[in-house]
């Protein structure tokens, strides 16, 4: 399940605002906080990375586009594979783990919240059973009760 949520409200993040006229980086960071992650281009990541901005969805991301194309780039064929081999061993181990454990908690919350409604519905059947076994069995006592009163 991707995740809706525009980057803004992911890392908490403002807009720049300005009396005066915005410069092009401040104008492109104000873009891309207000797209989603599916919403993020290659020049998006490219830039990310230039400017160390949300380096743990960019790493992500970088490596989400370079499994469908390996020499993805903005300007040039394999851009996008030399801007992230100039991050050293540690960068990229601790980068790639930091969007890693990311990932892994927006898909374990999304497996809770399956888990909790698959556990509600199972409640809620069991407990229609139950309601209906002590109808029944009320129904039968009274049916009981009362063709006994009748008889006597």
């Amino acid at each position: 399940m991707e995740d809706i949520r525009k980057i803004k409200d992911i890392y908490d993040c403002t807009a720049i605002i300005s009396d005066k006229e915005l410069y092009p980086l401040q104008k492109w960071y104000n873009q891309l906080i207000d797209k989603t992650i599916s919403e993020i281009t290659v020049a998006d990541v490219l830039r990310m990375i230039r400017q160390k901005q949300f380096i743990n969805l960019a790493m992500s991301k970088a490596i989400n586009f370079l499994q469908d194309d390996v020499f993805i780039g903005e300007a040039y064929d394999g851009e996008m594979l030399e801007k992230i081999s100039g991050y050293t061993k540690e960068q990229a181990k601790v980068d790639l783990i930091a969007a890693l454990e990311e990932t892994l908690k927006r898909e374990k919350a999304v497996k809770v919240m399956e888990y909790e409604q698959m556990v509600r519905d199972e409640c809620d059947n069991l407990a229609r059973e139950v309601i209906a076994t002590a109808i029944q069995r009320c129904a039968a006592d009274h049916a009981s009760e009362a063709t006994v009163s009748v008889v006597a």
